[in-house]
């Protein structure tokens, strides 16, 4: 008399297989959602990149344009800020060292003075400089009018403050380097320099 279903043997046999097909609906998503974490960066709304077209601090142009296969930071700050610029830079210094030599090599850190005035080339070189080796820190300034259009482009606000102090929007803006401005990383983002080295590192892959 023949029994209905797989013979026991044959059962048998089957049984990885079966396991592996009943595995598999369950491994394929995991490897999909865990094989590239999460970018931490805050999106940019899809636009065009605004221009950067300002001065190094030897007076060469400097252009963002001309920047193509790079991964440019731009970040807007002053010599004189007493706590978010120079707390960013550094966290930005710390996220360098966990790169490597080749990654580095393929990146710029934009910082526009918004006191282009008070940050003559050379104080402005010794302040970058107290944060790691130029390149990838490119110190850019303008007249105070090039200036003020540049941080409205990127949309940074500032104003005077007493004291010779500004306040102002403390952001950096990542983009890839296909010119494309891709993240923006606030001040508590920039906190944690191995999330955002995996970030640069996805950003440099064409991520």
């Amino acid at each position: 008399m023949s029994r209905p279903g797989l013979p026991v043997r044959g059962f048998l046999r089957a049984l990885p297989v079966l396991a592996l097909a009943a595995l598999l609906p369950i491994a394929l998503p995991w490897r999909s959602s865990n094989f590239e974490p999460a970018l931490i960066g805050t999106p940019v709304a899809a636009a065009p990149t605004p221009p950067l077209v300002l001065s190094t601090l030897d007076g060469r142009s400097f252009d963002l344009a001309a920047e193509r296969g790079r991964l440019v930071l731009v970040y807007f700050g002053y010599t004189r800020c007493p706590d978010v610029c120079p707390t960013t830079l550094a966290d930005l210094s710390k996220t360098l060292a966990r790169l490597t030599p080749d990654e580095t090599a393929r990146m710029r850190i934009a910082f526009v003075s918004l006191d282009p005035a008070a940050d003559p080339a050379g104080a402005l070189g010794d302040y970058l400089g107290s944060f790691g080796q130029r390149p990838p820190f490119v110190g850019l300034t303008g007249s105070a009018e090039a200036v003020a259009r540049a941080a409205a482009d990127w949309g940074v606000t500032w104003r005077r403050a007493e004291g010779g102090l500004f306040d102002h929007s403390s952001f950096v803006t990542a983009v890839d380097p296909s010119g494309r401005r891709r993240l923006r990383y606030g001040y508590a983002q920039t906190r944690d320099p191995a999330a955002l080295a995996r970030d640069f590192s996805a950003l440099l892959r064409g991520v």
